[in-house]
């Protein structure tokens, strides 16, 4: 557990800020057997901020935060070993003046990457991966069909890394990355629907 507090002072007062935070944490690691491992870590915690002059508080807000990370691997053999990783990280800000409260809203991350390792021979090492990410941030009380702040960014990247071992202090090595991008508004209809501003590949 964790916890600080903190104030920055600007030129305008109504700038000025204390931050309160508190944290818990977790972290494991277990062996399921001689060939499976399983990782995870996981953060909440909570940010309050607010202005020192009670009638300046149109900024206060508290954040909520919540991240977790995981890791399973198996080896299959001493050629081939795969697994999955994956993670959330979810922020969540609301603010305490009624006049502000258009801008709460949530920012969340999600990732997931399988991963693979070969070495088809002593010689060559072989990495994989194939990353997936998308990233939403939301208003809470924003449901609009047009002009909606709501956002929504993905990418899937396949990264392939090559390996020749040479000697100890000699590796050849190269790396094949290619990724796709895309990012639009989310629109509210029944459900969040996604409107596609540009991709990028």
């Amino acid at each position: 557990y964790a916890w600080n507090r903190s104030s920055q002072d600007f030129i305008d007062p109504r700038l000025d800020q204390d931050a309160e935070a508190g944290e818990l944490s977790f972290q494991g690691l277990v062996d399921l057997s001689a060939r499976d491992s399983l990782a995870a870590d996981i953060v909440f915690g909570v940010t309050s901020y607010s202005n020192p002059d009670t009638l300046l508080d149109e900024r206060d807000r508290d954040q909520k935060t919540i991240v977790l990370n995981s890791r399973y691997a198996h080896v299959f053999s001493p050629f081939f070993a795969a697994g999955l990783s994956g993670g959330v990280n979810s922020f969540h800000q609301i603010y305490i003046s009624s006049e502000q409260s258009a801008n709460n809203g949530r920012n969340d991350t999600y990732i997931l990457t399988p991963f693979a390792r070969w070495r088809p021979f002593h010689k060559l090492l072989i990495n994989q991966s194939f990353d997936i990410q998308a990233n939403y941030i939301t208003f809470d009380f924003d449901r609009k069909m047009l002009g909606t702040q709501n956002r929504i960014f993905r990418r899937a990247t396949t990264h392939t890394e090559f390996n020749l071992i040479f000697s100890r202090k000699l590796t050849w090595r190269q790396t094949f990355t290619y990724r796709y991008e895309d990012y639009g508004q989310l629109l509210w209809h029944d459900g969040w629907q996604q409107a596609v501003s540009w991709d990028r590949r």
